[in-house]
């Protein structure tokens, strides 16, 4: 049953103050997405809506500006409008929270439980910060959580291919911690397509 879609009030509201997303986010829906005649918009467009009314999961891979986390995030909206809570992070604003949870002593349980048992997890900018194995271990820890519970893990990253990401980090993190967001899900790249944010206020202002 889907809930009321309202950011101010009600069951929505209170995901959306929990996911980390900011307001102007709330626009960044699948209707509001400009594939113009881009065939590899058209299919990765295609691919985020697919995953999210199967709630499966989806890694988004391209260079930066195509309109990769404009994707993630209305498949988080697209979750919190049908009662599934998400939580929204940057990678390195994730791992920033892991690192001061456990130097607060004690937070660390509380903190690694949010982001294993969210019913949809949006990871932005994967791969674009180096981190410690014991963040690489933290992140794993909570992928695999989600694998072994099916629940929906969402990736962004500038990384084309498996490959490349796992020059990320240790290679037996990295690839491990994809694989299973692929096992129940998809990966599509965008490297062709022009710059999306330039692409939509040159229509803006035109």
């Amino acid at each position: 049953m889907s809930c009321r879609y309202d950011p101010l009030s009600g069951e929505f509201g209170r995901m959306y103050r929990a996911s980390g997303l900011i307001g102007s986010q709330l626009r960044q829906t699948f209707a509001s997405y400009d594939t113009g005649e881009c065939k590899e918009l058209m299919r990765a467009m295609k691919a985020a809506v697919t995953a999210a009314r199967n709630n499966t999961g989806l890694v988004l891979s391209g260079k930066r500006g195509t309109g990769k986390t404009h994707l993630a995030v209305a498949m988080a909206v697209y979750a919190m409008k049908h009662g599934r809570g998400a939580i929204f992070r940057l990678m390195n604003e994730l791992l920033n929270e892991i690192r001061q949870a456990v130097a607060e002593n004690g937070g660390y349980f509380s903190v690694i439980q949010g982001f294993k048992e969210i019913p949809c997890l949006v990871l932005d900018d994967f791969g674009k910060e180096r981190t410690t194995d014991f963040g690489l271990d933290a992140l794993y820890e909570i992928v695999d959580y989600r694998y072994r519970h099916e629940l929906q893990t969402i990736i962004t990253t500038n990384a084309l291919t498996i490959e490349e990401l796992a020059g990320w980090g240790k290679e037996e993190y990295t690839t491990p911690i994809v694989s299973r967001v692929l096992e129940r899900g998809a990966w599509v790249t965008i490297s062709k397509a022009d710059d999306y944010r330039v692409k939509r206020v040159v229509k803006t202002n035109g």
